[in-house]
């Protein structure tokens, strides 16, 4: 399940981010590099609008996955400062600088989320890795190494 392009763009034009809105138009009209820490802070601040946290719980829970909103509101704040995270990330110097060494408006650049649900690591895993074999166990770690004593060779 994934926020398309342009969710950004209209959770920041919703009323409710009014204030950040106008405070972030403000550093994109001199941006340097000096200004992205303060726009990726103002990005962080976003709300998120009501409609979109209602169309993301249904669509969410259409496809299987938990809505974090669900498990409280304390976990829905975490996904939320998450979402924002990875819009923040179009303020950082690496990509401020490519847009302008490529002659692109840094306004342009959009971005998709992906929301996908992180398990547990649940399942034993065998591994060989170089003629050494590690086992796995969901309990703990516990290594198992098995390998043949390389020969001793004489430089000469």
């Amino acid at each position: 399940m994934a926020l398309p392009f342009g969710t950004f763009e209209e959770v920041l034009a919703d009323a409710v981010n009014a204030p950040v809105r106008a405070e972030l138009e403000g550093l994109m009209a001199n941006m340097d590099t000096g200004r992205l820490t303060s726009a990726r802070a103002l990005v962080k601040r976003l709300k998120c609008p009501e409609p979109l946290k209602s169309q993301l719980a249904d669509r969410m829970r259409e496809a299987g996955l938990p809505f974090p909103g669900d498990a409280g509101e304390e976990r829905w704040d975490a996904a939320w400062r998450a979402i924002t995270g990875v819009w923040a990330s179009k303020w950082n110097e690496r990509a401020f600088l490519a847009c302008r060494k490529a002659g692109l408006k840094h306004a342009d650049l959009n971005m998709a989320v992906l929301c996908q649900q992180v398990r547990p690591f649940v399942q034993c895993v065998l591994l060989k890795v170089l003629e050494r074999r590690a086992l796995f166990f969901s309990g703990g770690l516990q290594l198992l190494l098995r390998a043949k004593p390389a020969p001793c060779r004489s430089p000469r």
